[in-house]
């Protein structure tokens, strides 16, 4: 089933949720052409991982909630990169204030309770503990093979 979603109920939507898009990739300037705004899109796309289909004035914090939560297990949506002036920023989802603003935003995700939603951040916080255990593990092997055979160890 693809995605479905719907803009239409987010307060001035057309200037919100999209931006201009004017020059194509050969360099053709359309002065009406548009793109999703990132954050509107990472809202939208979001959604599946959150397991919220409409972001509303009662759930709006809850939204945001799970995001944080995401966050904090390691999940961004939004990639950092750098600043014009050269600053780094960091990976993110988006803020309440973004969140708010997105109120009445509605895609066909399932709904989850925050039941299975804690489940599956347990689930990820596991899977990518052990991928870095996975790692280390064959690290410390590779040491260990290397000093067995008196090869000089090097780190890296």
């Amino acid at each position: 089933m693809s995605l479905q979603w719907d803009l239409q109920e987010v307060t001035d939507y057309k200037e919100l949720c999209f931006i201009p898009d004017t020059i194509d990739e050969k360099g053709i300037i359309h002065p009406d052409r548009v793109k999703l705004n990132p954050i509107t899109d990472v809202l939208i796309w979001g959604s599946m991982s959150i397991g919220v289909s409409k972001i509303t004035k009662k759930n709006y914090t809850d939204v945001h909630r799970r995001y944080k939560m995401l966050e904090e297990a390691g999940v961004c949506f939004l990639t950092g990169g750098k600043t014009d002036d050269g600053n780094i920023v960091a990976d993110r989802n988006p803020s309440l204030t973004e969140i708010y603003l997105h109120i009445g935003l509605q895609t066909s995700v399932s709904k989850i309770t925050n039941t299975v939603f804690l489940r599956k951040i347990g689930e990820t916080v596991e899977d990518k503990a052990r991928f870095r255990i996975g790692q280390e593990t064959k690290t410390f092997n590779d040491a260990q093979a290397k000093e067995e055979t008196h090869e000089p160890i090097l780190t890296k």
